[in-house]
């Protein structure tokens, strides 16, 4: 059997760019290579794309400062004539690529932006389509979307940086009092916990939304759920057809203090609990989290419910690729649950959750079926008709 070229693309202008580059060598190092010749196609933070060699090694990202000895610099062009990428300098040359599987997180790379590129050359891809992936990083528009679902969500408020810079800060002060405090503020279009803050007081608002703006040109306001439980749940869709939508276990994340979970809880903590136990997974990225695997202790009816709405979430949004949503429990309202946010690439794909439960899956398992999923998507998409003729123009 003829080996497919799977050209794992990672890196991109984000500032989740070293979180996409660990979750990117952690799935090149699972994926098989004797069903898979891999292609690292790297996008450095100036924008522009490369595969070499050097890649592979985790080592080399840090020191990467234009020296591009061993890369070669790629194109990824938007004619679908050209089934690949093509070498820069050695235009038209092309490095053939079956399937690009995303290892994206953040900004242009999670938004829908890249996969647009991808729909208009035509190419088959792993992961969300432009719809899904613009919708999950949009998290109040994400919000609302589910809300629509009749799912429920806490109560928040949008900020935008135009408004912070007409210096009207009463304003927007007035604008979130009915939530009350404290709140939690957070950039709408980012992840990785990254410039996010508890806001005890009004007083407080004002440091809280300068360092979202840093970032971000929207600032979420939530209303805080004070004695909260978060549980995530990963879904995605098999290839086999009988088998349909599908979740994982549920994990229970756990973060290092009462501000919610911290970029450095996600990354830097180094282990996690898994299935109830302490054990160090040592393997970065998201799988570093501390975390509670599979808790025997936690109410079947509430893991139910998140595998449930995480599923039903999905089919609505007719999403594509190993997702991750995240909920959060009121502990003081009777365990009333709330959707939280959607993942449409999760960090480190969130393999960890897939290899226990029922029906376990080894991480190269996992990817064998998601580039199953994406050729067969990619099959269903070339049945339907490209052209209708020339009838306007006669």
């Amino acid at each position: 059997m003829k080996k497919l070229n799977i050209a794992v693309l990672f890196g991109g202008r984000s500032l989740e760019h070293e979180i996409s580059v660990i979750s990117a060598l952690q799935l090149i190092k699972a994926m098989d290579s004797e069903l898979y010749n891999i292609i690292p196609l790297y996008v450095a933070l100036s924008g522009k794309w490369y595969t070499g060699d050097p890649l592979y090694e985790k080592s080399f990202y840090s020191r990467f400062n234009g020296e591009k000895e061993g890369l070669e610099e790629v194109l990824l062009l938007g004619d679908p004539n050209y089934r690949g990428v093509v070498k820069k300098k050695k235009f038209p040359e092309l490095i053939s690529v079956d399937v690009f599987f995303l290892a994206f997180h953040g900004m242009y790379g999670e938004t829908g932006a890249v996969q647009g590129l991808l729909e208009l050359a035509d190419h088959c891809y792993v992961g969300a389509d432009v719809l899904g992936s613009a919708l999950s990083m949009n998290k109040k528009v994400m919000k609302n979307f589910v809300k629509g679902l009749g799912i429920d969500v806490v109560e928040s408020v949008p900020l935008y940086l135009r408004e912070w810079d007409s210096n009207n800060f009463q304003q927007l002060k007035e604008k979130v009092h009915h939530l009350g405090y404290p709140l939690f503020v957070k950039p709408n279009f980012l992840g990785s916990s990254v410039g996010i803050s508890k806001c005890k007081t009004p007083e407080d608002l004002g440091k809280s939304l300068a360092k979202v703006f840093k970032y971000d040109t929207v600032a979420l306001v939530e209303k805080s759920v004070e004695q909260l439980k978060e549980i995530n749940v990963s879904v995605f869709r098999h290839p086999d057809s009988h088998q349909g939508v599908v979740s994982s276990v549920v994990e229970i994340p756990v973060s290092s203090g009462d501000e919610g979970l911290t970029y450095e809880d996600k990354y830097l903590r180094g282990g996690g609990k898994k299935s109830g136990e302490e054990e160090s997974s040592g393997s970065g990225g998201m799988a570093s989290l501390t975390r509670l695997i599979d808790p025997k202790d936690l109410d079947p009816n509430l893991r139910d419910k998140v595998k449930s709405l995480g599923e039903k979430i999905y089919r609505e949004m007719d999403l594509s690729g190993a997702v991750r949503f995240d909920f959060m429990v009121d502990l003081q309202e009777n365990n009333k649950l709330y959707f939280n946010e959607l993942n449409s690439i999760p960090g480190s794909f969130s393999y960890y959750l897939w290899e226990q439960g029922d029906c376990a899956l080894l991480y190269t398992e996992l990817i064998d079926l998601l580039i199953q999923s994406a050729l067969k998507r990619r099959k269903e998409s070339l049945r339907g008709k490209r052209e209708f003729g020339f009838k306007a123009l006669r």
